[in-house]
């Protein structure tokens, strides 16, 4: 069928409307933005419930708000907490004031950088540990030590039954054996150089042990 010039539109002004709102409205999903819609609604929404049930105190919505949605959203804090404060309409004014509610979001900023920047060494520490008893290890390996792989498995099972949070810190590394090999042979070393200072046997390996096995309870170091 064919349709000539005087035949009337049969598109719907509406869905035209609506087909222009899609073209210019603008996209939320672009993958380099650096707006957090989500983050941002969530926010919000849960600020302006803390306010609703009567939290005026910025610290108390400031922990509450980290509490729930975690240590990411610090660095919003003010802005929602302002937003809220500038909404018409709403009795703000025993809300922390402007300046001190900025004031105590700047210490919280501080503190969440200094945890970071620990954060941070302390993994890099831990990487350069790990590297470094690997490599240990392998030094007395290449020298052929004799292992006592009895007390091997003695130090593994001690360490796992009294020192779970030392046990698992070493398995996240991926030197829990390698230390406990380590341990044992930095154990055996000392002995040999108590009773060569002249220490009875008994108690140079008494002291090396003590030393170098880490098999006190963690719960009493």
């Amino acid at each position: 069928m064919n349709h000539t010039e005087n035949e009337k539109s049969t598109v719907d002004p509406h869905q035209s409307r609506s087909v222009e709102y899609d073209r210019a409205k603008p996209e939320i999903t672009q993958p380099n933005s650096q707006f957090d819609h989500e983050l941002f609604l969530d926010g919000i929404t849960l600020a302006g419930g803390y306010f609703e049930s009567g939290v005026r105190d910025f610290n108390d919505y400031a922990t509450a708000m980290i509490d729930c949605l975690g240590s990411s959203i610090t660095p919003y804090l003010l802005s929602f907490w302002e937003s809220i404060r500038r909404y018409p309409g709403l009795d703000t004014q025993d809300m922390t004031s402007v300046e001190d509610s900025k004031k105590l979001h700047e210490e919280l900023l501080l503190e969440q950088r200094r945890r970071n920047d620990t954060s941070v060494i302390e993994k890099g520490l831990s990487l350069q540990m790990g590297a470094s008893i690997k490599k240990e290890r392998k030094k007395y390996e290449n020298e052929d030590v004799i292992h006592n792989r009895e007390m091997h498995h003695q130090i593994l099972a001690t360490w796992k039954r009294d020192s779970p949070q030392m046990t698992k810190r070493l398995r996240s590394l991926q030197v829990l054996d390698e230390m406990a090999f380590v341990c044992q042979e930095r154990m055996w070393q000392a002995n040999d150089d108590y009773r060569a200072s002249g220490m009875s046997p008994t108690d140079a390996r008494e002291t090396a042990e003590k030393e170098h096995l880490m098999l006190e309870p963690e719960s009493l170091r």
